[in-house]
């Protein structure tokens, strides 16, 4: 992998490194990274609001709307039990 930094950042991490307190860049670069994984949320939660479906709002859809999704799963068993076009004999 080739990353492109800006030279005082570049600067900084040689600086780390010749100091000792890294081993070398690779090891250097791989802290800053963890370090600045660690600090991200684990897991984004939307912004709370009157149509706040919950954690998992795909989920929130299928229960909020049953009826309609087994009006559709129905329907869709209907139509696949019936012959396509491309199956009728038209001759």
């Amino acid at each position: 992998m080739t990353i492109n930094i800006p030279p005082e950042i570049e600067n900084s991490i040689l600086a780390a490194v010749r100091s000792g307190r890294f081993r070398s860049v690779d090891e250097a670069v791989t802290a800053a990274w963890l370090e600045w994984d660690r600090r991200q949320p684990t897991s984004p939660q939307p912004p709370a609001g009157e149509h706040d479906l919950g954690p998992d709002p795909i989920m929130g859809l299928w229960r909020d709307c049953a009826d309609e999704i087994d009006e559709i799963v129905a329907d869709a068993y209907r139509r696949r039990s019936r012959p396509s076009w491309r199956e009728l004999d038209l001759e």
